[in-house]
């Protein structure tokens, strides 16, 4: 999910063109030396950003391969897809409790639990434990309430031993599991707003460098101009892909705290 999101932000995300040439403005004596080296600077970042651009494209495709087990050069390509692969469950308990990790902590602790009753009953056959615990949609409290004769012995001690070493791992899970999530929400929520950030910033210095560039031709300072909007696009369009690929492992992360896929769109 990650590898197709990331593919269709990348595919979103380009380089802006600073063809000038600062040498010609220089001999014109219509650029100053520090205004000619913030363009040659520029364009150095901009050609530096269109390789980091290939290189996370590159790193993505790798990602998918190592999924697909496939060795290095394999070529892949991402579908393309109408829908949006990943889906964001709401954010509540029973989400939590979907994830496999809590599915399986859940799973042994039912073991376990079915093993100590098993074990009491066959040493206390009049003895009733009660039903068994709900332990999906509510809180795992009621799981360290149960109360057995004094003094037990055998298989019932042992198999209460199990039992409590279940339950702790798998309340150690829930609040790993729930922390987890509410951080993964909160990173999520930072993550969109730097992206929108960074988006607005990029739009405006796009809108400067067009009429900076307009101005190279009328304006006898235009050139100065131009290095300042050159340099300015570069920084936004560098921090817009940063912003880009966090938002995207973000919402991964966030999808994958609250169960997704297990726990459902939440639509």
């Amino acid at each position: 999910a990650e590898a197709f999101a990331m593919d269709r932000a990348l595919r979103s995300l380009s380089v802006p063109d600073l063809a000038v040439d600062a040498a010609a403005f220089e001999r014109a004596g219509l650029a100053s030396p520090i205004a000619a080296e913030m363009v040659r600077a520029a364009q150095a970042r901009a050609a530096a950003e269109s390789l980091e651009l290939a290189r996370e494209a590159e790193a993505n495709r790798a990602a998918l391969r190592y999924l697909l087990g496939l060795p290095a050069g394999t070529p892949v390509d991402f579908a393309a897809s109408d829908a949006e692969l990943l889906r964001q469950p709401e954010a509540n308990d029973a989400a939590v409790l979907a994830r496999p990790d809590l599915a399986l902590a859940t799973a042994r602790f039912r073991v376990a639990d079915a093993e100590f009753r098993a074990a009491v009953a066959d040493q206390y056959p009049s003895l009733m434990l009660g039903p068994e615990f709900p332990l999906r949609g509510g809180t795992l409290e009621a799981m360290a309430i149960l109360r057995v004769p004094v003094g037990m012995a055998g298989r019932a001690e042992a198999a209460r031993e199990r039992r409590e070493a279940a339950r702790a791992t798998l309340a150690a899970a829930w609040l790993q599991a729930s922390n987890g999530a509410s951080t993964a929400e909160r990173n999520l929520a930072a993550a969109a707003a730097g992206e929108t950030g960074t988006s607005l910033s990029l739009r405006a210095s796009t809108k400067d460098l067009t009429t900076a560039r307009l101005a190279l031709q009328v304006e006898i300072e235009g050139f100065e101009r131009f290095a300042k909007a050159a340099t300015m696009i570069v920084r936004d369009t560098m921090e817009h892909r940063a912003a880009t690929t966090a938002h995207v492992r973000a919402r991964v992360q966030r999808a994958v705290a609250y169960g997704w896929p297990l726990a459902g769109d939440g639509s």
